[in-house]
């Protein structure tokens, strides 16, 4: 293996070592917020807050209790793709390792992964020295700690990455996997065959449209699949989008077609707060930055990394009220490798970096104590 792969295996490690003992150490000199942890989901309901608890608050109770109990008819856990509980659940069967650490555990090898396939498609792409550094800003990201704990981000952005690195590459099957699980990974799974479709059906080539059609349905059959899931273990295909109802985003698919509503909304007439849930700022302005971002994204990498980052970025703001947008923004990997064509090495780029790990490392406190981030 290459050194330029074994150095970010190695600092991937780091970071998301350091981010779980943050984790003790915030727990340990500032207050956990009780209040918050009792009004929302968390099982068994009577559990009292403790050390092991800043480990698991928020979404990560409902991909927990999917792990344990399963879906359900009619729980506001149905809401969360079961690709990810199953992997907690089916691992932790086969050791004694509480399941909350199991999920830990997952992310952290997803983590390292995600990293991995990463520094290999930018390095297919463009050079080592890009890929290392993509991988950098990727780390840094303010709310990259996302990916090293109990939440989705690390599946989607191993599969993700490893879906077009194979592509690139000619592995047909292992990118068919990819997608398939993309699609029993995150509501935005499904959406990445857009990147396909668009790429593929501007080549004149009919071969390349049929094989970008058969990826399509890569895609699309994994979301089948997941209603059929859903229909066996709740009695209803749409059990997931019903479930919408017990959260406050919103999430609706009528800002589609009313787009001046949702501008009104969401920045005319929003009683903007820094980062509260549905009023934040920084949701607000990180939307605003990824579509400053666009133009450039476009002229800096092929068109399917586009696609992908248009589509992913675009469509879970309109359908929401952008809340947890700062989060779902740690997905569009196809930025990190702008910021590494972008920003030029020096000084001023290592600064930016340590600004971003001081500010990740702010709102790793504050989320693990059940503060509002995202």
């Amino acid at each position: 293996m290459k050194t330029g792969l074994w150095r970010v295996i190695g600092i991937t490690l780091l970071v998301k070592l350091l981010a779980l003992g943050l984790i003790a150490l915030g727990y340990s000199f500032f207050p956990f917020q009780t209040g918050n942890y009792l009004a929302n989901f968390h099982d068994p309901s009577q559990t009292s807050p403790n050390l092991f608890t800043a480990y698991q608050t928020w979404d990560a109770q409902h991909y927990l209790y999917l792990a344990s109990h399963g879906y359900l008819p009619g729980i506001p856990s149905n809401a969360f793709y079961p690709l990810y509980p199953f992997f907690i659940r089916f691992f932790s069967l086969l050791t004694p390792i509480p399941l909350w650490l199991m999920g830990i555990l997952i992310s952290l090898l997803l983590s390292v992964l995600a990293s991995m396939f990463l520094y290999l498609l930018a390095k297919e792409l463009e050079d080592e020295k890009t890929a290392f550094r993509a991988c950098l800003w990727g780390l840094a990201f303010p709310t990259a700690f996302y990916a090293g704990l109990l939440y989705t981000e690390s599946l989607f952005l191993c599969l993700v990455t490893a879906f077009f690195y194979f592509s690139r590459k000619g592995f047909r099957i292992q990118a068919a996997v990819c997608a398939f699980l993309l699609s029993l990974t995150r509501p935005t799974g499904v959406l990445v065959a857009c990147a396909v479709l668009g790429e593929e059906t501007k080549k004149e080539d009919q071969r390349r449209i049929r094989a970008g059609w058969r990826t399509a349905l890569d895609f699309i059959g994994g979301f089948v699949f997941y209603l059929c899931l859903m229909k066996l273990w709740t009695g209803d295909y749409f059990a997931g989008i019903h479930a919408q109802r017990f959260f406050v985003s919103h999430n609706e698919f009528v800002n589609f077609i009313k787009p001046w509503n949702w501008l009104m909304d969401n920045f005319i007439q929003n009683s903007y707060t820094w980062n509260g849930p549905s009023t934040s700022f920084l949701n607000r302005a990180m939307f605003v930055v990824v579509l400053i971002a666009l133009p450039s994204l476009y002229r800096a990498v092929e068109k399917d990394l586009f696609i992908y980052t248009l589509v992913l970025g675009i469509v879970p703001a309109l359908l929401s009220d952008l809340m947890s947008y700062i989060r779902y923004v740690d997905v569009l990997f196809p930025l990190f490798i702008l910021a590494a064509l972008k920003i030029k090495t020096g000084p001023m780029e290592k600064i930016l970096l340590v600004g971003c790990f001081l500010a990740q490392a702010f709102f790793l406190i504050a989320h693990s104590l059940n503060y509002w981030v995202g």
